[in-house]
């Protein structure tokens, strides 16, 4: 038997920052002659840092990745986020981004 999970360690705070681990747990189970054996292994996949801007997800490679992506890896992420910043961004769907005369760049936020 094996299981493979994703999941979503408790947040750590340092320095004004909160970093969420996202691990990979497997669990295997076979049967011997003498009796059972298990094994299990919990893998980085994945931390989140949590700052006073939006949140930001990266693999342990160091590769960004969009927090949608990865919570549709780990659907629990988005009930911890939620928990630690309340009113973030990664909430809000951001539509195309638009470039302006002076070279600034503007955004529309629009809820979910």
């Amino acid at each position: 038997m094996e299981m493979n999970k994703i999941i979503v360690d408790g947040p750590i705070s340092a320095a004004g920052q909160t970093l969420i681990p996202v691990n990979r747990v497997s669990l295997r189970h076979w049967s011997t002659r003498t009796g059972s054996a298990f094994m299990g292994i919990k893998q980085p996949l994945a931390v989140i840092v949590v700052s006073l801007r939006t949140p930001r997800a990266f693999r342990t490679s160091g590769e960004e990745v969009p927090l949608d992506q990865l919570m549709k890896e780990a659907p629990e992420l988005k009930e911890v986020l939620e928990q630690i910043s309340p009113n973030a961004v990664y909430k809000k769907k951001a539509l195309p981004q638009r470039v302006t005369q002076d070279g600034s760049i503007k955004i529309r936020i629009m809820p979910d």
